[in-house]
């Protein structure tokens, strides 16, 4: 079953086919936080917030892909304001996995 169809089954056509776009949008983002900070120091990664006008605090209290995950959506809503934040959230999950599915492939 791909991704598509799957969402067609949880929503609407309409809803799948518009949280699929916000997918679209977010897949970027993931890229370029993940290629930014995999397996880098803390302070890279409060870098890539800085760069993209973001407060990422560090304190410990949160795993680092905890913390790069609100980066990612944090950028989201940059760029989808309308939209709510758990959506966002989603679609930085899915996009996520998307990508990780795509580097598994041979």
């Amino acid at each position: 079953m791909n991704i598509k169809s799957f969402f067609k089954k949880i929503f609407s056509p309409r809803s799948a086919t518009t949280f699929l776009k916000y997918v679209s949008v977010v897949y970027p983002i993931v890229e370029i936080v993940a290629i930014a900070t995999p397996n880098k120091l803390d302070d890279e990664i409060l870098s890539l917030a800085r760069q993209w006008g973001i407060r990422a605090i560090l304190d410990g209290s949160k795993p680092k892909g905890e913390v790069l995950k609100d980066v990612a959506v944090k950028i989201a809503r940059q760029k989808l304001p309308d939209v709510p934040k758990e959506i966002l959230a989603r679609a930085v999950e899915v996009a996520y996995q998307q990508m990780k599915a795509s580097q598994a492939l041979p």
